[in-house]
């Protein structure tokens, strides 16, 4: 009997220890398993970062640049199949060999279950949309500049991108305005917003024609500066002329209108016989002198006529 119990308590110790590994198995492979798919979830956050960053720009050859969105890479595609004739199945291959490694993995689990070209672009789109936040969206704005050695056209064609990616609808002047803070050359913006483009066409179209516009005349060699313009500078110098200039046509005025009061010969007299005398007959078309060029003939000293002299009078 002692045996037989002896066997029975081996038995149950070998049920026990198999439950035991049983559990540690199943423990296991419930571990592995959510491994495994935190690292699938990993993979395609990749490959969706990937796609977005690098849309239409895969190894397939002929794909689009880093900035190209969705709807742009979908068009481009649309004008060769026009071009090709290709039907949609032709499309999809197409495009997909464009895309490259980046979003195959998208097109087996999703993309293949469309045979229409319309839905497997609307689906492509969906899957790939940008989704950037305004803040984002904005900082991206303010540094996107003209840099050197880029044409204006090139610099607009970049940023107008940019601009549809906007997370809030644009006004048209909104647009223009954007495309016109970031011109390096403040001459070129002022160029731009002198024609008043009413949208992204006409600002094209303004940009176009400031090779023309700002080229110097034929004969005349642009002159070179040891030291490099300061916008500041310049600004504030064309400020200063018009301010000058302004000055000096109300100083016209406001003489005009004291001698039409004071000094104005009456019919009969001559210039400076009259009220306010000191002065001789002017000559028919003779320029005009402003007042603090004029000589007192009172105290013989510029900048007053005889009437509002502060020396004795003669």
């Amino acid at each position: 009997m002692a045996n037989v119990q002896d066997l029975v308590d081996a038995i149950a110790l070998l049920t026990t220890q198999f439950r035991d590994q049983q559990a540690q198995q199943n423990t296991n492979n419930a571990t592995v398993q959510r491994q495994l798919q935190q690292a699938l979830t990993a993979t395609n956050n990749l490959v969706t970062a990937l796609a977005r960053a690098a849309i239409g720009g895969g190894g397939g050859g002929g794909g689009g640049g880093p900035d190209e969105s969705t709807d742009e890479f979908v068009a481009r595609v649309v004008a060769l199949a026009t071009t090709e004739g290709w039907d949609d199945g032709q499309r999809i291959q197409v495009a997909v060999r464009r895309l490259g490694p980046t979003v195959a993995d998208w097109h087996v689990r999703v993309g293949s279950t469309h045979a229409a070209w319309n839905d497997w672009s609307a689906a492509f789109r969906t899957a790939f949309a940008t989704n950037i936040s305004l803040t984002d969206w904005t900082s991206k704005m303010v540094a996107r500049v003209q840099q050197p050695g880029e044409s204006d056209m090139q610099y607009a064609m970049a940023k107008e991108k940019l601009l549809a990616m906007a997370p809030v609808a644009l006004t048209d002047q909104q647009k223009v305005q954007a495309l016109t803070e970031g011109l390096r050359s403040w001459q070129h913006q002022a160029a731009v917003m002198s024609t008043n483009p009413a949208n992204v066409a006409a600002f094209y179209k303004a940009c176009n024609n400031l090779a023309t516009s700002l080229a110097a005349p034929a004969g005349e060699v642009p002159s070179k500066s040891a030291d490099p313009v300061d916008p500041s500078a310049a600004l504030e110098a064309v400020a200063n002329r018009l301010v000058n200039d302004l000055a000096s046509r109300l100083e016209k005025i406001v003489i005009g209108k004291s001698e039409g009061v004071s000094g104005r010969p009456r019919m009969g007299e001559t210039a400076g016989r009259g009220r306010g005398g000191g002065g001789t007959a002017a000559a028919p078309g003779a320029r005009f002198v402003p007042v603090s060029d004029r000589k007192c003939f009172n105290c013989d000293v510029k900048g007053h006529l005889a009437k509002d002299c502060p020396s004795p009078k003669k």
